[in-house]
């Protein structure tokens, strides 16, 4: 076993994955879905992709009422006359809303 870093190497990940395994982090979530509204629409709203999508990624989102500043998830109650836009990363957020 000496010579062979390789196997080493495979079981302490291995290890490690077992014990700790890895998380999701939803803030690249929204890309594809922006890059496929920006494709299909010439926007960056993705209204289409929010139901169902898993609700922990739902903190990415804001929605851009008609009127008014930008509110997150929480506070839009589903977002009526408005659009969801993705907050991460900050290049594809809503242009008209700042």
């Amino acid at each position: 076993m000496r010579g062979r870093p390789g196997l080493w190497l495979f079981l302490g990940v291995l290890l490690v994955y077992s014990i700790c395994p890895p998380f999701i982090s939803y803030d690249s979530y929204w890309s594809v879905p922006t890059a496929l509204g920006m494709i299909r629409h010439g926007s960056t709203a993705v209204d289409e992709f929010v139901p169902s999508a898993p609700v922990d990624s739902h903190y990415g989102l804001e929605c851009v009422p008609a009127v008014g500043p930008p509110l997150g998830y929480g506070q839009a109650n589903g977002c009526p006359g408005g659009h969801w836009y993705n907050i991460f990363p900050i290049g594809v957020r809503c242009w008209r809303c700042r």
